[in-house]
């Protein structure tokens, strides 16, 4: 008989035994953030030789479902968590001959940790501990002492890369099953299509970020048709902002969208790695529905394996969240191919799913679009270019004039898909050149600002230094320019 299987049998014939465990928790110890909590119960599974795992748990976006007046504190991420011993009311799969047999793990064993939001939505407070367990528990097994975040996290990419089967996993094989169904096996759909505004980023005078204004502007987007929204992108001057200040602008969206229904993209790069998970992983956590992401800006990757090898690490801060990368060669210095790019990525990111593709090379959007059997989503970012890449197939674009004038995109679209091509072209020529008179006297972010500004209801202020911004004579001869073109 196996070491493996003598520990089992000794285990079976002992399950009746009930087992107390000193918890390194209490009832009533409450915790500022999910991750303190998390840290604490792998500090217990540890020290005690037990496994818990998540269930019924429900998400803070679910609890805002039924009560949406409440604010939670994003960083608690659960309204309700409960952590089951592996052992208790779950059936565990067979692996095999000579492997463990779901009939002899569900032992109804009823320890367990259950945590709920507190009154006020700002802390996560124990409600009620079961330390008793219904099998043995044996001290210095360092099998079961082996659950740690970095062990965790290194067994799941051996799996998913299919370095290691299961039965090769120096944990008890049916925790990692859970591990995997519950928690770590990405399942992440990204289905939204369409148009999406990379909304700008609103400052006040003194040129601090301005989030009050976010739900208006999330409204006015609404009633103009536009059902997604890009925050932090290249109009959205994300990369001029601190980590602190992106984060207080995402979560304001995040709050707007839930009334508004749109689709909430925020883009995490441009910015040194460190930040970049930081973000991804906070985007994730206040309930984004999407992630976008520029490539290194410094040291730059120059194949599709290093482009690769970036995003997969980006991907993994946030493992429930489709990511998708921003192709800006002109703006980031990274040319790409984005067909080959697509099509090497293909299994190698669980989270990945398109592109923005923002430059003026149609041929390489096209090839990127059959890139994987057109699986990918490939959002255009280039205003001008949109009559000509719909009628080539796109059916996605992130345009920075969807804020401006919004009107001109939905048209052309519309005209493609009724295969009214003069149409279209008609509307594109007046697009394009509203796009040379808005930009005639100055850089794109900082004039297209000042078109919101003259066109729109919202005042989305200035740009922020370094970008300069035109003068009141400049604006002036816009709002002339404009107005003879019949925009204003």
């Amino acid at each position: 008989m196996t070491d493996w299987n003598q520990e089992r049998e000794i285990e079976n014939r002992n399950s009746e035994k009930m087992n107390e465990v000193k918890l390194d928790v209490i009832i009533g110890q409450v915790f500022p953030a999910f991750d303190d909590l998390e840290e604490t119960v792998i500090k217990t599974c540890k020290e005690n030789s037990v496994q818990f795992y998540r269930r019924d748990s429900r998400k803070i976006e679910n609890a805002v479902k039924r009560n949406a007046q409440k604010n939670y504190n994003p960083e608690i991420v659960y309204s309700e968590i409960k952590y089951a011993c592996i052992y208790g009311g779950r059936k565990f799969r067979s692996q095999g001959v000579g492997v463990r047999k779901s009939k002899t793990f569900k032992k109804e064993c009823p320890a367990y940790i259950k945590a709920v939001a507190t009154n006020d939505g700002q802390q996560l407070i124990i409600k009620s501990i079961c330390s008793t367990h219904n099998h043995p528990v044996v001290k210095g097994n360092k099998r079961k002492n082996s659950i740690t975040d970095n062990n965790v996290k290194k067994i799941r990419l051996q799996i998913e890369h299919k370095r290691i089967s299961k039965d090769e996993i120096p944990l008890p094989i049916e925790f990692i099953d859970v591990l995997i169904d519950e928690e770590y096996k990405p399942n992440v759909n990204f289905t939204f299509r369409g148009l999406c505004a990379p909304v700008f980023t609103v400052f006040n005078n003194d040129l601090s970020v301005n989030v009050k204004i976010i739900p208006e502007y999330a409204k006015y987007l609404a009633s103009n048709g536009l059902k997604g929204v890009l925050v932090h992108g290249t109009s959205g001057e994300g990369m001029s902002m601190t980590v602190a200040e992106r984060k207080s602008v995402v979560e304001e969206w995040v709050k707007a969208v839930k009334i508004t229904k749109q689709h909430l993209m925020v883009q995490v790069g441009g910015c040194p790695l460190p930040d970049a998970l930081e973000l991804a992983k906070h985007a994730e956590q206040v309930g984004v529905d999407s992630l976008l992401c520029l490539p290194e800006l410094y040291f730059k990757p120059s194949t599709p394996a290093q482009l690769i090898d970036y995003l997969k690490i980006v991907g993994e801060a946030a493992p429930r969240t489709p990511l998708l990368y921003y192709h800006i060669p002109g703006w980031s210095g990274v040319n790409i191919n984005m067909a080959q790019f697509l099509n090497e990525s293909v299994g190698k990111i669980p989270t990945f799913h398109g592109i923005k593709y923002t430059s003026n090379d149609l041929d390489g959007g096209v090839a990127a679009l059959r890139a994987n059997n057109g699986k990918y989503a490939v959002f255009l970012g280039a205003d001008t270019l949109l009559a000509g890449a719909f009628a080539m197939g796109f059916d996605s674009a992130i345009a920075t004039t969807l804020n401006v004038l919004p009107q001109y995109s939905i048209q052309i679209l519309e005209a493609i898909k009724a295969n009214k091509v003069d149409e279209a072209r008609e509307i594109q020529n007046k697009l394009t050149d509203a796009c040379s008179i808005i930009t005639k006297n100055g850089a794109w972010v900082p004039t297209m600002k000042a078109a919101m500004n003259l066109v729109t209801p919202i005042n989305v202020g200035a740009a922020r230094p370094p970008l300069s911004n035109l003068s009141t004579n400049h604006v002036n001869e816009m709002q002339r320019l404009l107005t003879a073109a019949s925009v204003l």
